[in-house]
């Protein structure tokens, strides 16, 4: 998923935070987990390591989630912390086109290829292509859906681009979010993220299965929460408190852990799942982020989750493609470990798709990156924390 967590802090925050990169990696890895292992592995009722651990990772999905709140975070930040910069808008957009564009334009290239080349037709490709024709009967979904970042409202989409349904959410959120964070004071910021949040919940209670899945509406209390902790930790009082209490944010992360665990564990359901998950996500964004360079948070500085934070875009878009390219060609069928060759296959599908995503992040789009950064905010003053009112 896209992120900028160069510039989110405050001259006194400044710098890359590890931790976030960390946060970025589980986030990633928790989706690869549903995809590669939840997804392709039926539930059992034996007592072997393949169904404890089918049973425990069941609500890996939420890594999509974690990456909602994580951007929420992320985003808020730049924007309130270059809120007078007087070519705010111009910049942001421009480094969230070059941070974003190149490779999702490149993924929808590769899908409309494939297409061309006939690959949709062809039985052993149907598990990525299949969806395409339900609604017109065409072999491929309309392009322009796909350039207005307006797939998650058409319905089921094919599963060789069903990861850019989040892409598409973000999308409409950096759309209407900078207006709204750059002209209203941050009380009633505030209030507005804690409506959407309010909303969101809501909405999931009257929506239908897909909506519960993609619609911007019923996953947008992420974002919002994402939101929360970047006005949070830009009170001056934050720190403070939080070196204070410390013991508390801990235990209250280790709460939610333990209530997510369960939900994961019994197969809970409901519509109060994703919140729940949005709100332990977003303690551990505020916890990693105001304690980060101790001992309490190495783990998310470890470099192998670091590193696959920094490649977590690219595996995002390229991991289901892959996976279903390989079993395609050499198997003939969807990805299923039950398959004799069906692990085998997976693993060198995960092994391909991160070589695939280090090729992309060293040598596609670390020069977009760059020259999204040649634009720079043009302000007086350097970004300083919000004021307490």
């Amino acid at each position: 998923m896209p992120d900028e967590p160069d510039a989110i802090a405050p001259r006194r925050m400044a710098g890359r935070v590890s931790e976030l990169d960390g946060i970025r990696g589980l986030a990633i890895l928790l989706v690869l987990i549903h995809h590669y292992f939840g997804l392709q592995v039926p539930e059992l009722s034996d007592g072997s390591w393949i169904a404890v651990a089918r049973r425990a990772t069941r609500l890996s999905w939420s890594g999509v989630d974690l990456f909602f709140v994580l951007s929420g975070f992320l985003i808020a930040g730049i924007l309130l912390d270059h809120r007078k910069a007087s070519n705010v808008y111009h910049v942001f957009y421009f480094r969230r086109a070059t941070r974003i564009l190149p490779l999702y334009l490149l993924t929808l290239a590769a899908y409309y290829t494939c297409v061309a080349l006939g690959l949709a037709t062809d039985p052993r490709h149907e598990f990525l292509f299949a969806s395409a024709a339900m609604t017109a009967g065409d072999t491929a979904p309309p392009l322009w859906r796909y350039l207005t970042f307006t797939q998650n409202f058409a319905g089921p989409m094919p599963v060789f681009l069903a990861a850019t349904w989040s892409l598409a959410v973000e999308e409409q959120f950096y759309l209407v979010f900078p207006a709204i964070a750059l002209t209203i004071p941050r009380k009633w910021l505030v209030l507005v993220c804690l409506a959407v949040v309010m909303t969101a919940f809501a909405t999931r209670f009257a929506g239908h299965e897909y909506g519960n899945v993609g619609g911007t509406f019923y996953r947008m209390d992420g974002l919002g929460l994402g939101v929360l902790v970047a006005i949070a930790v830009r009170w001056p009082s934050t720190q403070a408190i939080f070196a204070r209490f410390r013991v508390l944010s801990y235990a209250a992360l280790a709460c939610l852990v333990g209530l997510v665990s369960a939900a994961s564990w019994n197969a809970w359901q409901g519509p109060w799942l994703i919140t729940l998950f949005g709100a332990a996500f977003a303690v551990l964004v505020l916890t990693a982020f105001l304690d980060r360079g101790s001992a309490r948070t190495w783990i998310l500085r470890t470099p192998p989750l670091v590193h696959l934070g920094n490649l977590s875009f690219a595996l995002y878009l390229f991991h289901m493609p892959v996976v279903g390219l390989v079993h395609g060609w050499f198997d003939g069928s969807a990805p299923n470990w039950a398959k004799p060759n069906g692990m085998r296959l997976t693993l060198a599908a995960l092994l391909i798709s991160i070589v695939l995503a280090e090729i992309s992040r060293r040598c596609f789009e670390r020069p977009f990156l760059a020259y999204g950064k040649r634009l720079r905010y043009r302000s007086h003053d350097a970004p300083r924390p919000l004021r307490e009112s």
